[in-house]
């Protein structure tokens, strides 16, 4: 679902990804993927928007549904250095981006 994920500034030697990209940048709620109602049925059974443990991850979580909770926006994966990988990424970084998303600053080894 669309919580925000930031994941910056490490170093990643190689990949367990079959396609070998060293980040798999999932949409799984996107056409062809589990139908968006199985996510919502599965959030359903969380508190998130009324557990102060769900709180840490701020309003985002708490207004999930107000977004496009089908979309994997909001994530920030920026600063690593990918090395021993085929690819960096398993997704066209101008599709990451239209996710309202970031894949900048990293490197290769």
């Amino acid at each position: 679902m669309g919580a925000t994920v930031i994941f910056a500034d490490n170093t990643i030697n190689g990949t367990h990804a079959r396609d070998g990209a060293a980040v798999h940048f999932d949409a799984r709620c996107q056409p062809g993927g589990v139908k968006i109602a199985t996510q919502l049925a599965r959030l359903a059974r969380v508190p998130y928007n009324s557990s102060r443990a769900w709180a840490k991850y701020g309003d985002r979580m708490v207004q999930i549904l107000s977004e496009s909770p089908n979309l994997p926006s909001g994530n920030h994966i920026d600063r690593n250095a990918f090395c021993a990988s085929k690819e960096d990424i398993d997704m066209p970084v101008a599709t990451v981006e239209g996710y309202n998303s970031t894949f900048t600053g990293n490197t290769n080894c």
